[in-house]
């Protein structure tokens, strides 16, 4: 029933319209609100998005033994040093966590991850070491001309036969006798001079960039090897050959256990499993300039040129595991070293380091002042860092 109390109907509908008033306020509280804390973030994640870091904080200095005239390289989450009379690995409390001895007039040492191999150039023992310590030593048939070592622990050695040159990949895991697992042989006559060699982390797939002489002019053929059941099918276990007339092919690397890439002089190739183990050509980019150097993760390849607007220093391009160019930076001409970790380039020199975003936006300009780093090894946080200089081991945190 319908109240006839025209004081009844006007509180009633009073009590309505304060109730809509009411429902606006709030919605209007809580957009703005909404607004506001969407506007903060954006401007958080806008300023983290553009930060530099212009200093650091030392938050622990650890005195290192002596190391002498040493190499120093970043050894999975330690490091190493070495020289020509044995090789060490160093925590980063600066403690030596195993030595290893050898007398080498010219030590060749490779590290991929966990794992490092080392030779006398000329020599014919190959050291395999983890972060144990030495795994085993293992006797080649002739003088070790270059080396390299998968994140798998497979090593390759270069051997010099005196009218070929051959690679021979070994597995420190086989019985003694048996640790070659297989070999690829090349002669100037035949099938060429081998540039530059490379396996997957496991082994089973292998490259080899061999270059021979056709008229005067440099060949080079990159050949993909697969040394599992399956390679079998195929003669000397070769899968596929790309023939490069006229380029000079330096660099074969796998990124994966399923795709590789190659550098020449005018061009960067990547390849990719197909069919098993047949690697593709995916995707060729044409390169300008003089290359000076190369340097590469799981995920991303950093070429350095020569570059003639760049008065002092050069010209690093960054490209992804498909061949797209990701950034461009300028580095200065006293860098000393590059590592790829996830999404940064870190590039050090003698007493100061620039650290780029893969899309070539700066994130760090550091002088380290007097002390001299000898390697900077990235953490899983963007801001810290452990640095190895001649006598410590310092952790710290840009600001």
């Amino acid at each position: 029933m319908k109240s006839k109390n025209p004081d009844n109907i006007f509180s009633i509908d009073h009590i309505k319209r304060k109730a809509r008033i009411l429902l606006i306020k709030r919605a209007v509280f809580w957009l703005a609100l909404f607004v506001l804390i969407t506007a903060a973030g954006a401007y958080l994640v806008n300023r983290e998005y553009k930060r530099v870091f212009r200093s650091y904080e030392v938050t622990l200095r650890s005195p290192m033994q002596d190391v002498g005239n040493a190499t120093f390289r970043c050894f999975g989450k330690r490091f190493l040093s070495y020289n020509t009379d044995g090789i060490r690995c160093i925590g980063q409390d600066g403690k030596a966590v195993w030595t290893g001895a050898y007398q080498m007039e010219a030590p060749i040492v490779e590290v991929n991850g966990n794992y490092a191999a080392a030779a006398d150039r000329g020599g014919r023992v190959i050291y395999i070491y983890d972060q144990t310590g030495e795994l085993r030593s293992i006797k080649t048939a002739a003088p070790i001309i270059r080396l390299s070592v998968t994140s798998g622990g497979i090593v390759a050695a270069a051997q010099d036969e005196g009218t070929a040159v051959s690679v021979y990949f070994y597995d420190y895991r086989k019985d003694e006798g048996r640790e070659c697992i297989y070999g690829i042989h090349t002669t100037m006559d035949g099938s060429g001079y081998p540039l530059a060699f490379s396996a997957s982390s496991g082994g089973r797939l292998a490259a080899a960039a061999t270059l021979s002489e056709n008229a005067g002019r440099a060949d080079t053929r990159v050949s993909f090897y697969d040394f599992s059941a399956a390679g079998k099918n195929y003669s000397d276990n070769k899968t596929i050959s790309y023939h490069y007339a006229g380029d000079v092919v330096p660099v074969t690397a796998f990124l994966n256990d399923k795709k590789a890439f190659a550098l020449s002089d005018s061009r960067l190739i990547i390849y990719e499993a197909s069919n098993g183990s047949v690697m593709k050509s995916m995707n060729e980019v044409l390169l300008s300039g003089r290359i000076h150097a190369v340097f590469n993760s799981e995920k991303f390849i950093g070429i350095v040129f020569d570059d003639p607007n760049i008065s002092d220093g050069y010209r690093m391009d960054i490209y992804n595991s498909a061949g797209e160019k990701t950034g461009v930076v300028e580095i200065d001409s006293a860098y000393r070293e590059i590592v790829f970790s996830d999404d940064r380039a870190v590039v050090l020199g003698d007493r100061h380091c620039k650290v780029y975003k893969t899309d070539g936006r700066l994130k760090a300009d550091i002088d380290f002042g007097e002390d001299n780093v000898r390697l900077l090894i990235p953490q899983p946080q963007e801001d810290r860092f452990i640095a190895v200089t001649d006598s410590d081991v310092i952790s710290m945190q840009f600001r």
